[in-house]
């Protein structure tokens, strides 16, 4: 019977492991952009302040890093869902190229 105990809790422990995987990679492509247009907002100088296309820049930049640390988290094996297939990066790529065409329109 311990035994048995042992196995489920193991099986648990690995559903776990991958929900805080995903829970932790989404956080960190969420916290990309975030910071950027969080350093955007302050009342300082910043780069691109003057200029008129400043604002389409630094969301190329925030989309260019997004982009990057999506990629980064796909070759460290961090965007995955508990049945192995990548369901996270592909709603990740298509949330992009939404958010992307809502902007451009």
């Amino acid at each position: 019977l311990n035994g048995t105990m042992d196995a489920y809790a193991s099986i648990i422990s690995n559903n776990l492991n991958g929900v805080m995987k995903s829970l932790t990679s989404i956080t960190i492509i969420i916290a990309v952009p975030t910071m950027i247009a969080s350093f955007w907002g302050m009342n300082v100088k910043l780069p691109f302040e003057g200029n008129t296309l400043g604002f389409w820049i630094m969301i190329f930049i925030a989309t260019l890093l997004t982009i990057i640390s999506v990629v980064w988290l796909k070759k460290k094996d961090m965007l995955i869902n508990l049945n192995g297939g990548h369901k996270i990066y592909r709603s990740v790529v298509n949330f992009v190229s939404a958010f992307i065409g809502l902007i451009l329109t």
